[in-house]
């Protein structure tokens, strides 16, 4: 009998259609829709975590192993199309010579494919400029009758399972079929059909490679995510029964926890009020609820105002969610605690379904008719009253634009514990597996001269007496000290372990391993780097280059975030930044009073020391 399993995210489905199938054992016609194939929120994070625990004591292929073959997303997103067409096929190709009687991957067969006449063909290229070539028409009004009847026409096809190649196989690989995309909705939609699927070992990274091949396509398209729809006419699981009931076990429980996800995140949530100690805590909270309404509108209008041109609203409106979501439960939890226990089950009432815009106007004025009703010092009722008011607005919402409060709740929690860990854990160097002549020095003495010609100061870095890279001025009308500003960089090896500026001066580069050479340690990462420098700088020099300041605002930490996606250090915590930034300013200070001076690095140690002059020993250090 055929089994539609309808979820939000590609772990749900997947742990529903396994349930079943734990019962059964096999079932045939299993079809899995998920609705956000993107999405992964705290359950995938933590169903990623598990399987892969379990993959890896029974020695199977992890999740990301087994979504590479379906299509190198690792390719693609350092290399775009040119990794994926050129870069992949070479790294195939010497695959194959190790296994020449493998059928192959998926990822290969979309990208070479041999027609009758013995000529190679790209078929994800040929679909992708076929798709293109009809969104073109699209702008010109083409697609307009189509959609209007709400049909799903302009299918792509790319048929996997190849007559000639396949035809003797009786069991085994391949056992995906069929890929279709269509675009219907306005979104790019993917199906695909499967003949076999195991649901223990694949199904999880099959998913996965899916999702990243449809988030490829849609890219290219300029198209949203739609659903993915995956088709196995025979679904089965055999193997590792006990290990894979305790991994679904041990998520449903997980689930069943998300349920009340408030009373977990209120929790965290106590545990970063760095707002508790002031004598108007709560006046505070209700500012930043009022500020936070505003933020959400913000948002909502550069959306409206700019459309798909406003890269990155999605993560930008979950994030401001999870951020008035934080101040809305520590204000319920000091004024009204008895609310907050009630609020997991508490639903909105129905509504008209109203525009983004218009529902987080509903929400600000919410919120600031609840803060009014506070600060008033009225019947305690009509505070009370007002802050379900705030939650009933909130819910539409969040409804409205397509957000779930557990995710942005889930974002903030880890937002919260990038920014203020309850341990500070440094991420591990990224170059401990390599050669040590490879390596970032683990110690070093770095002396900083500074030299007078005319009006042109000039700095140069040295060490052990030996000039590293060129001398350095401000490069600005007024002086302001930039000539220093290779202490940053080694303050990011220390803090950070990182720094491909410190690399390339140094000699070293990770050469052994061309693509980590070319990716991390290239002039991109380089220049980079220094712009992350720079634009620091500027805001630090607004600052009196940070004396006296202990905390840096979050929108410059996230800034830097940003500019550095995509690179390895994207994995490195805020803190750690902030650390960086502020070890790097606290020797920078020294370096321009005193006119230079030695800096001992320490990146085995994590520590940066300023020594007083050029001549100072190590018992001379000053406490930064």
């Amino acid at each position: 009998m055929a089994r539609l399993f309808v979820s939000r995210s590609r772990v749900e489905a997947w742990l529903d259609a396994t349930e079943h199938l734990l019962e059964v054992r096999s079932a045939i016609n299993v079809t899995l829709a998920v609705q956000n194939p993107a999405m992964e929120g705290p359950l995938g994070d933590r169903a990623s975590e598990l399987l892969n625990q379990f993959y890896d004591s029974h020695e199977e292929p992890s999740i990301h192993a087994v979504a590479e073959t379906i299509f190198p997303g690792w390719e693609y997103r350092r290399r775009g199309l040119r990794g994926v067409y050129d870069t992949y096929k070479r790294e195939f190709e010497l695959l194959k010579k190790r296994a020449p009687h493998s059928w192959g991957t998926y990822a290969h067969r979309l990208i070479q494919r041999q027609t009758g006449s013995g000529t190679y063909t790209n078929p994800l290229d040929d679909m992708l400029k076929k798709l293109l070539s009809e969104r073109s028409q699209e702008k010109r009004g083409s697609y307009t009758a189509c959609y209007e009847v709400g049909m799903s026409q302009l299918e792509y096809e790319i048929p996997l399972y190849s007559t000639a190649d396949d035809q003797t196989r009786r069991r085994g690989l391949p056992c995906l079929s069929h890929l279709s995309f269509n675009i219907h909705g306005k979104a790019l939609n993917l199906a695909a059909i499967y003949r076999s699927h195991d649901y223990c070992l694949k199904v999880p990274g099959n998913l996965l490679g899916l999702a990243r091949l449809q988030a490829c396509v849609a890219h290219e398209a300029e198209l949203p995510m739609g659903e993915l729809t995956v088709h196995s006419t025979y679904a089965w699981v055999n193997s590792h029964l006990s290990g894979l009931k305790r991994v679904v076990s041990q998520l449903r429980a997980i689930e069943e926890v998300r349920m009340s996800w408030i009373d977990a995140y209120a929790t965290q949530a106590a545990r970063t009020d760095r707002l508790k100690a002031k004598p108007d805590h709560l006046l505070l909270l209700a500012a930043g609820l009022v500020g936070e309404g505003g933020s959400l509108l913000a948002e909502a209008k550069k959306r409206s105002r700019d459309g798909e041109a406003y890269v990155g609203y999605h993560e930008r409106i979950l994030e401001e969610f999870g951020d008035f979501l934080w101040y809305y439960v520590r204000l319920v939890s000091c004024s009204d605690p008895r609310l907050l226990a009630t609020l997991s089950d508490r639903q909105p009432k129905k509504h008209d379904s109203p525009s983004g815009v218009v529902s987080l106007v509903h929400l600000s004025v919410s919120a600031s008719q609840a803060v009014t009703e506070m600060m008033g010092g009225t019947f305690k009722a009509n505070f009370h009253g007002a802050l379900v008011g705030v939650w009933n607005a909130l819910c539409v919402a969040a409804a409205t634009v397509g957000i779930a409060l557990s995710d942005a709740a889930a974002r903030n929690v880890l937002k919260i514990r990038s920014r203020w860990p309850e341990e500070r854990l440094y991420t591990p160097l990224f170059d401990e597996d390599f050669p040590v002549s490879e390596q970032l020095p683990r110690q070093l003495e770095a002396d900083f001269g500074e030299e007078f010609q005319g009006v042109r100061t000039s700095v140069t870095l040295s060490s052990k007496g030996v000039a590293v890279g060129d001398s350095l001025t401000d490069n600005i009308r007024d002086p302001d000290g930039y000539r220093f500003h290779d202490i940053f960089h080694l303050s990011y090896a220390v803090h950070l372990g990182w720094s491909p500026v410190l690399r390339s001066l140094l000699h070293r580069k990770r050469k052994s391993n061309p693509i980590v050479d070319e990716a991390e340690d290239g002039a991109r990462a380089a220049i980079i780097e220094e712009s992350v420098s720079a634009i620091v700088f500027g805001r630090a020099k607004s600052a009196g280059f940070f004396r006296g300041i202990e905390q840096l605002d979050y929108e410059l930490l996230k800034t830097v975030q940003r500019l550095v996606a995509g690179f390895e250090v994207e994995r490195v915590a805020l803190w750690q930044w902030e650390v960086a930034i502020l070890d790097g300013y606290r020797a920078f200070r020294k370096l321009r009073a005193n006119g230079g001076g030695k800096v001992n690095v320490d990146v085995g140690g994590r520590e940066l020391r300023y020594l007083t002059t050029a001549h100072s020993s190590l018992s001379d250090v000053i406490a930064l």
